[in-house]
């Protein structure tokens, strides 16, 4: 699991230590993954708050966007 924010890689950093995220926040300042994967949120300039589950073959299984609370299970 991982995650992308528009931030800085330092910005980045600073808030996977404040929420203490166990998985990487990755830095996308100029949005090329955000746009790749379609969730860019032009009005604001961020991305849409977006799920991708991606099956063992690397295909996309699920995407889920939006207001989103995810409670996962490793299988």
């Amino acid at each position: 699991m991982v995650a992308v924010s528009v931030d800085e890689a330092k910005d980045s950093a600073e808030l996977a230590a404040k929420l203490g995220l166990t998985y990487p926040l990755l830095s996308d300042p100029k949005q090329t993954a955000i746009h790749a994967f379609g969730v860019a949120d032009e009005s604001t300039g961020v991305a849409w708050p977006t799920v991708f589950v991606v099956g063992r073959d690397g295909k996309v299984a699920n995407t889920t966007r939006g207001n989103i609370e995810v409670k996962l299970t490793v299988v």
